[in-house]
């Protein structure tokens, strides 16, 4: 177990009410909707303008603007910087530990190329830790992170709360990198691991290309990226809720990463039914978020026929049409479809009954459709893009109902 120090009552104040190290940006919590369902009790996360913390109630609510936490932080540790410029040496200095002393055997004279729980400089010089992939094997029952930081101070990507293996990119532009938790680094081994479904593992070396999906579990997070440099950049899917989950690995990607999720199960191909929705960071629907909803683990249910399509996946409903007066058929393409369809456009209404767009605009294209006698629809396969009107950030959905084409990436 990592071992905590004594802080002043500032600090006690700080963590009650941020709950990070005074070194944390909240700038660099994961993003969240305020209103939404969240675990566990007492997470933190933001949106665009606040800090949100996981209360009670299981909502995520704001406690403070990123404004006011970043000043908290400066005030505590302006207040830490006058303590140790007034307090007395210590008589008799504190013996290194293993952690806090990096191991200097390098290529580079001086380089440092192993190293513990440690902040130190990222180059190509004496004393500096060189760009490159390291990884580290988390002992059992810890965590391990990382931040890479700029010449300022601020993040420029972390790796927080990693289980079982962690793996970080240094680039030749980071300044510095601050590792924290009781791991040992060292540049990444040719020697490929099993990936035990926890931790980070490496696509298509010790991670087959295919679809996954896991229980999940009221804290689980799992991210694909193209890169382990722990960038928001770099992340190409990824999702923090509770429940089943449903991940398709593809072979351009880079790493996969799992904590907290239980055990991922390999599935032979894509699920026959689900919905897979995402937002980009300022998108008033998702913010940023993600949710996919896969029958019959959720509640996935498709009705309507050639003139119109409803789609329910949990407490979403989406809304298709074609122009007005006309037919959806396979590879039907509406590039400028409204919130109401009219003879020169489709229709999407996208909405989850606590947020939906007042207007919007937006593309449909419905790969695949069919009808039963009926002429009611029966297989059905969908994408569509999203704008609320005056914003600049999109939502995405995908729709897939006992398909038979081709699918798109998850």
């Amino acid at each position: 177990m990592r071992v905590k120090r004594a802080v002043s009552l500032l600090a006690i104040v700080m963590v009650a009410s941020l709950g990070l190290a005074s070194c944390e940006d909240p700038g660099t919590f994961p993003v969240r909707k305020a209103g939404a369902k969240c675990s566990p009790v007492g997470a933190f996360g933001r949106d665009k303008t606040h800090v949100l913390q996981c209360k009670t109630n299981k909502r995520w609510t704001r406690i403070m603007t990123i404004s006011q936490a970043r000043a908290l932080i400066a005030a505590y540790e302006a207040k830490l910087a006058a303590e140790a410029t007034t307090a007395p040496a210590p008589t008799t200095p504190p013996a290194p530990t293993t952690t806090n002393a990096p191991t200097v055997t390098s290529p580079v004279t001086g380089g440092i190329v192993s190293f513990g729980e440690t902040t130190a400089p990222v180059g190509n010089v004496a004393g500096s830790i060189a760009p490159g992939r390291y990884e580290a094997v988390v002992p059992a029952g810890e965590e391990c992170d990382f931040y890479r930081r700029d010449g300022a101070g601020n993040t420029l990507g972390a790796q927080r709360d990693v289980v079982t293996r962690i793996i970080m990119d240094l680039r030749p532009g980071d300044a510095s990198v601050q590792t924290v938790g009781p791991c040992s680094w060292a540049p990444i081994s040719s020697t490929t691991r099993p990936w035990t479904g926890s931790g980070i593992g490496l696509v298509n070396s010790e991670v087959a290309p295919g679809w996954y999906s896991t229980t999940g579990g009221p804290s689980c997070y799992w991210s694909v990226a193209s890169s382990a440099d722990g960038s928001v950049a770099s992340i190409r899917r990824n999702d923090n809720i509770g429940g089943f989950q449903l991940v398709q690995v593809l072979p351009s990607d880079n790493i996969l990463v799992s904590n907290r999720c239980g055990n991922w199960t390999a599935l032979a191909g894509e699920p026959a039914r689900y919905v897979d929705m995402s937002g980009e960071l300022n998108d008033p629907l998702l913010q940023g978020n993600r949710e996919t909803r896969v029958a019959p683990s959720s509640a996935v249910s498709i009705s309507g026929n050639a003139a119109g399509v409803t789609v329910t996946a949990g407490d979403w409903t989406i809304n298709l049409e074609p122009n007005t007066g006309g037919s959806f058929f396979n590879g039907a393409y509406f590039p400028n479809a409204q919130e109401v369809a009219s003879s020169t456009s489709g229709k999407i209404d996208f909405s989850n009954g606590a947020v939906s767009c007042t207007t919007g605009s937006g593309s449909l294209t419905v790969q695949e459709i069919a009808f039963d006698g009926a002429g009611a629809v029966n297989r059905f396969r969908a994408h569509f893009q999203q704008t609320c009107t005056g914003q600049t950030d999109s939502s995405f959905g995908f729709i897939t109902w006992d398909a038979v084409s081709s699918s798109s990436t998850l």
